[in-house]
């Protein structure tokens, strides 16, 4: 109630901190996150915990990112040292931040102990920062190092050891502040590489490890940057990245900076405001201003914001004026005062203690976040330039803050590490390698984990989230699966969308699909198509009455696994993400034993007058399982007609078998046989073309000599390892091959339509850990023709980029599910589906 009042006009606070997850369709652009944390042993579950947990929340929200213990502590222990008992450790952490990567850095002091059954203990540090010796027991310090993703499931990837004789393992490296930076072959793109320095050690050596190196190595030079009047420089602030520098600050005098990628670095100093530099008297010595230390970062800050470095500070008496400092130009050649605002009077009752910097503003160069309060857990936002209070939280406990950016490819990009293989295209294969540590582990969450370390982390069960209408930052595509829902307030559609790899889920109420004048319970599976527009046919056959408790039956299986009973088909085209339904009339008969309407693929296909614009027409089509008639519905018309020569273009002595969903590429509709080849039509055409291409050579499979149902069965495996699609405008055929190592290839029909050319081949090597079985293929990018996503197991996905030779981001769908995907145009939000009339 204080603080409501404090505050007075600008907003009100939020309570205790409420932190969300990450949903890629709104999540905020940048996070201000507490110290770092770390799961202590007797929190974790009895499987070990190998990746970090992102608690993610808009600004002034706080974010957390915490690292669990178990892990970071075996790391620093051998597995085998030949010793008995058990460890025990305590140990400080931080980070530093760049790209959106994190670098954890954990001073750990380790005691060995005699076993006495239960988990190993993990001793916190105690305020004060002193550690009371451990009376008998001889410990050893070691420093682990590992980098994060934290929007990839919290992916570690641990930095190599550090020679012991290059530096100094006592108790100075507890202070030592790390400095993480990343570089970027394409501008402002994911990182292609990282370097990690640290300043030790008497005379200030800078000991660096490069990611494309993976070695450590030391670098004299940084005290000569310092002026020799003065004491030696105090990082008393978290290193900061910058114009491709690492800057380690001195809060009462300056900042030395280099940049770590150089092979001679150029390190360079420049000093603070004029006014902000403390004489160097107030220097003093390096163990007093350690103790200072704290208080003396509380009301200074260095930070980037709108690309330029930054420094702002509070005066420690009222009116306590902030103050914010723009340096000219990255060689430091002066400061510039941008704004200077009496904190003092933006508050309707006097303040008691001197406001703390918490965080600059990444994104917004006049807004500073500060903490009031003894104790400063209240958090609040103020805009500079216009003199107002612009947000506000409330805080738990009380943290250190340090802004993240999240740049908007990073949920989807990989730690950069070395040895990464980079594919070649045509007919050069490549190797993704997943690398495992044990391979007597099952394979279950844990063996998944670990199978997949290399390039990205296990997210967990499925986070879905709500889409977000008009939000400039939701995905360009989805990967849709679908469900029947059973209580909906409307007759309109859900749509969960998720940035892939993960699962959007589109709800659709049961009474769309209800056969009309039907009542009473009802089950039923549905079949998903999509039009190269974003639209929606889902083909569902359901049961009704008495056989809903049954399971409905998909096409192309046998009547025995059939439930008994009523039966009807509905076809409904929807908008995703308005959720619009449009059931169709039913084809005559649909509802009849062996008619047409109940066995059969059906594709969705849109046309525009103006071009890439919203649709003014659709045409749905559906070819019978069983006489291979093609029904046609077209929109302008709103019936549906038989149009006869499905088979007209293929040789008479081999059956078709459409395996997969119908693909819209081209104006066409295409009905795929993952063994032979796909027949295509213009449904629009009053006299349709039918046109038959075959797989790429050496794809194509023998022809049996009948199709009986069982061997149907049998051949719709291949839809797990085979698929065709678009991507970037092409039709596409992938498919995962092998038995003991598997391989991912890609094929692109070229333009005349009636040959193919392979473009990548990927191979796949499990080392340590094998796969389960053969890798199915989830989906194809629809956006990007070097993506495809593989399914392991029984619902993991994976994304794979054949032309770097790297695995990223993955996700696990909550049920087996074979997801179709879906493009997301700009316009689709405010379209309605072409028709006068709708469910």
């Amino acid at each position: 109630m204080q603080l409501r009042r404090l505050l007075g006009l600008s907003g009100k606070v939020s309570g205790h901190l409420r932190r969300s997850h990450s949903t890629a369709a709104s999540r905020p652009a940048w996070a201000m996150m507490a110290d770092m944390g770390l799961v202590h042993t007797e929190q974790e579950p009895p499987e070990p915990i190998t990746t970090a947990t992102f608690c993610l929340a808009s600004p002034p929200r706080v974010s957390q990112l915490v690292v669990p213990i178990r892990f970071i502590v075996s790391l620093a222990v051998p597995v085998d040292d030949g010793s008995k008992g058990e460890v025990i450790s305590r140990g400080t952490i931080c980070a530093a931040n760049s790209g959106g990567l994190f670098l954890v850095r954990t001073m750990l002091e380790l005691v060995q102990v005699p076993a006495h059954g239960g988990n190993p203990v993990f001793i916190p540090r105690p305020k004060g920062d002193t550690w009371p010796p451990l009376p008998g027991l001889k410990s050893d310090n070691k420093v682990v190092r590992v980098v994060c993703n934290p929007l990839t499931g919290g992916e570690l990837l641990p930095l190599p050891e550090e020679d012991p004789d290059t530096g100094d393992t006592g108790g100075t490296w507890r202070f030592v502040k790390p400095g993480f930076l990343t570089q970027a072959d394409r501008g402002d793109g994911p990182p292609d590489r990282y370097a990690v320095a640290e300043i030790r050690g008497e005379d200030s050596i800078m000991h660096r490890c490069l990611s494309e190196t993976g070695r450590w190595g030391a670098t004299p030079g940084f005290s000569s940057a310092v002026p020799a009047a003065r004491p030696a420089i105090t990082a008393d602030h978290p290193v900061v990245s910058f114009g491709g520098r690492m800057w380690w600050i001195d809060l009462a005098w300056g900042a030395v900076s280099v940049d770590p990628f150089a092979d001679e670095p150029d390190f360079r100093f420049v000093e603070l405001p004029s006014g902000s530099v403390l004489p160097a008297a107030d220097a003093i010595s390096v163990e007093r201003r350690r103790r200072q230390e704290a208080t003396l970062s509380r009301y200074r800050r260095v930070g980037v914001s709108e690309g330029r470095l930054r420094y702002v500070e509070v005066s420690e008496a009222a009116p306590f004026v902030l103050s914010c400092f723009t340096l000219d130009d990255e060689g430091g050649s002066g400061w510039t005062l941008q704004h200077r605002v009496a904190l003092g009077r933006l508050w309707s009752e006097p303040l008691q203690e001197t406001p703390r910097i918490g965080a600059l503003d990444p994104l917004k160069a006049s807004v500073v976040y500060l903490m009031i309060g003894e104790d400063g857990r209240h958090v609040v936002g103020v805009d500079l330039e216009k003199g107002v209070m612009i947000g506000s939280c409330l805080l738990e406990h009380p943290t250190g803050l340090t802004p993240c950016v999240l740049p908007p490819w990073l949920e989807t990009s990989r730690i950069p590490s070395t040895g990464t293989l980079s594919s070649k295209k045509t007919n050069v294969e490549s190797s993704l390698k997943f690398t495992g540590r044990d391979p007597e582990i099952p394979f279950d969450g844990m063996m998944l984990r670990r199978l997949l370390a290399l390039s990205g982390e296990l997210s967990g069960r499925l986070r879905r989230s709500h889409s977000t209408f008009a939000s400039p930052s939701r995905p360009a595509w989805a990967m849709v699966v679908s469900e029947p829902q059973d209580e909906a307030p409307e007759l309109r559609a859900t749509f969960r969308l998720a940035e892939p790899p993960r699962a959007s889920q589109l709800l659709v109420p049961y009474d769309a699909i209800r056969a009309r004048g039907s009542q009473g319970p009802l089950c039923a599976a549905a079949e998903e198509a999509t039009s190269e527009d974003g639209l929606l046919l889902l083909r569902a056959i359901v049961a009704h009455g008495a056989c809903a408790c049954a399971h409905a039956t998909a096409p192309n299986l046998p009547a025995s696994s059939r439930p008994l009973g009523q039966r009807s088909v509905a076809r409904v085209v929807c908008n995703p993400l308005t959720g619009q339904l449009l059931r169709l009339q039913d084809i005559d008969g649909a509802s009849s034993e062996g008619s047409p309407g109940l066995l059969g693929y059906a594709g969705l296909l849109t046309q525009a007058d103006g071009g890439d614009g919203p649709p003014d027409r659709y045409a749905v089509a559906e070819v019978s399982c069983d006489d291979f008639v093609m029904h046609r519905f077209l929109s302008e018309t709103g019936r549906w007609d038989a149009m006869p020569g499905f088979l007209s273009p293929l040789p008479a002595a081999r059956p078709i078998v459409v395996d997969q969903p119908v693909v819209a590429f081209g104006g066409r509709l295409w009905w795929v046989d993952l063994a032979w080849g796909a027949v295509s039509v213009d449904p629009f055409a009053d006299e349709p073309d039918f046109r038959f291409v075959e797989l790429p050579r050496g794809r194509v499979l023998p022809s049996p000599n009948e199709m009986s149902f069982e061997r149907r069965r049998r051949k719709k495996v291949l839809s797990t390892h085979r698929r065709v699609g678009v991507s970037e405008g092409t039709l596409r055929y992938v498919e995962v091959s092998g038995v003991e190592q598997f391989v991912v290839r890609s094929y692109v029909l070229d333009d005349d339509g009636s040959s193919w050319t392979m473009e990548q081949s990927t191979a796949l090597r499990a080392q340590g850990a094998p796969f389960p079985g053969m890798p199915g293929i989830a989906c194809i990018d629809p956006v990007n023709a070097d993506v495809v996503y593989i399914m392991v197991g029984s619902g993991l996905v994976l994304g794979v980029d054949m032309e770097r030779g790297v695995g990223f981001g993955r996700s696990v769908l909550d049920e087996p599910a074979w997801p179709t995907p879906c493009v997301l145009p700009p316009w689709l939000e405010s379209t309605r589906i072409p028709s006068s009339t709708g469910v």
